[in-house]
């Protein structure tokens, strides 16, 4: 968004049928809440461009030296310009600095995001996907929570994170069995589906989870096309 003919090329592939931007700030060097994109943000609110920022920790691609770049506090910025913001993965993953404590502590990335969605301004302009959370390094705690917390449901929408479903490395229905997210017989049947097509398990995964705590599952909302975006 800082090369000089940015907000031409927004433009122009607005203009050819782009609705969304795709960032991986800790990778990419962009750090969302730069001033400098303020007339870049007022662009993408003009021509209803939605922005899905990576969010929490990166693994997937080198970005040690700006891990702080995928904080969920630094969106504050494009949701203050009035940009539609997608938070990828819900910032599963990885501790970022409290920006609202002048100590400046470090929290999970998860807490921070939660913090936004609790912030009433933003209502209608943050959502979250959920690709990526089934992955082994990420089940856990914020899975559980977005399946328990029901208020949260109309604010999340699903994504594969497509070709990380594939790479079987990454993906372990046995540990979704240990937390309590699905049973044997379900594990089995996924691992079958797993064997023909890794992106039908990847949906078919997410549709079966159960939390732990409560048996509540995603509805099936999460998995059509949202309003507004």
């Amino acid at each position: 968004p800082l090369r000089p003919d940015a907000i031409e090329a927004l433009r122009r592939w607005a203009g050819r049928g782009g609705r969304y931007m795709k960032w991986l700030p800790n990778a990419m060097g962009i750090s969302p809440d730069d001033p400098r994109l303020d007339a870049f943000y007022d662009v993408m609110v003009e021509l209803d461009v939605v922005l899905i920022s990576h969010t929490g920790e990166e693994q997937a691609v080198e970005a040690d030296a700006d891990q702080e770049r995928g904080n969920p506090l630094r969106l504050r910025r494009p949701l203050d310009r009035g940009v539609k913001v997608i938070a990828a993965h819900c910032a599963s993953l990885g501790t970022s600095e409290d920006l609202d404590d002048p100590a400046k502590p470090q929290a999970d990335n998860f807490d921070l995001l939660v913090r936004l969605f609790e912030t009433p301004k933003y209502d209608g302009r943050l959502f979250a996907d959920i690709s990526a959370m089934t992955q082994f390094n990420r089940v856990g705690r914020p899975l559980a929570t977005i399946l328990d917390r029901e208020d949260l449901h109309p604010r999340l929408v699903n994504g594969s994170d497509y070709p990380l479903p594939a790479i079987n490395a990454l993906v372990s229905t046995r540990e979704l069995v240990r937390q309590g997210f699905i049973t044997d017989v379900e594990r089995e049947q996924l691992n079958e589906i797993y064997a023909f097509d890794p992106l039908l398990f990847d949906f078919v995964t997410k549709r079966t989870l159960r939390s732990p705590g409560s048996s509540r599952s995603l509805p099936a909302e999460v998995f059509m096309r949202r309003p507004g975006l």
